[in-house]
């Protein structure tokens, strides 16, 4: 029985325990059970088994065949592989780890209370959304509101200074109250997408 192999071979039979291998560089070519009747420019080839020396000389080498331990449940065994130790060719098989059988999927179905109770659930969360989304939303209100009532400030200072010194005075205090008051209250609004904001009357509108 005659293998063409390079280190490995893909013969089915894992058990094939191989006599002699013949070799070319370093590389298992061919392995037999029993030496060829002629090879090459030699008849009575077979003859030649126990010329050790000889056979080793043109590339024929004396297999020994060694079986791997393994796992039964978890491994299984593989291709031959060959290597060389003491002008001997080591023949023993590759372990291939075997791959876990997938588990079926276990489906448990939910009982009404169950899912009555993840409708609640979804609800609950969804409701906080909208009211941390809205809570977002009135936080920019304010913070522009705040903005729009330190202008406002400036307007009660300019105010006081034109009184101080006797001058006409550029706005209404009137409005400027007004106007204040009505930013103050921005946020009584129920929509903070739809905020209507106040405009300061200017003393020209009297």
């Amino acid at each position: 029985m005659i293998m063409e192999t390079h280190g490995y071979h893909l013969f089915q039979d894992k058990t094939y325990m191989a006599k002699f291998a013949y070799t070319e560089n370093g590389n298992v070519k061919q392995v037999h059970d029993s030496l060829p009747t002629n090879w090459g420019r030699y008849s009575n080839f077979y003859l030649l088994e126990n010329d050790i020396q000889f056979l080793n000389s043109i590339g024929w080498y004396k297999v020994k065949t060694v079986t791997p331990s393994y796992d039964y449940d978890k491994q299984k065994l593989g291709a031959f592989k060959y290597t060389f130790e003491d002008n001997v060719i080591i023949q023993t098989n590759e372990v291939i780890n075997l791959e876990p059988e997938p588990q079926p999927e276990v489906v448990v179905e939910k009982t009404e209370e169950e899912l009555e109770q993840e409708r609640i659930l979804e609800q609950l969360a969804l409701k906080k959304e909208n009211e941390e989304r809205l809570e977002r939303e009135w936080n920019v209100v304010r913070t522009q509101r705040d903005q729009l009532m330190a202008e406002g400030d400036w307007k009660y200072q300019r105010y006081q200074r034109e009184t101080r010194l006797g001058i006409e005075t550029t706005d209404n205090l009137t409005y400027i109250d007004e106007y204040m008051q009505a930013l103050a209250n921005i946020t009584t609004q129920e929509n903070p997408y739809m905020i209507v904001w106040p405009e300061l009357k200017s003393k020209d509108s009297e």
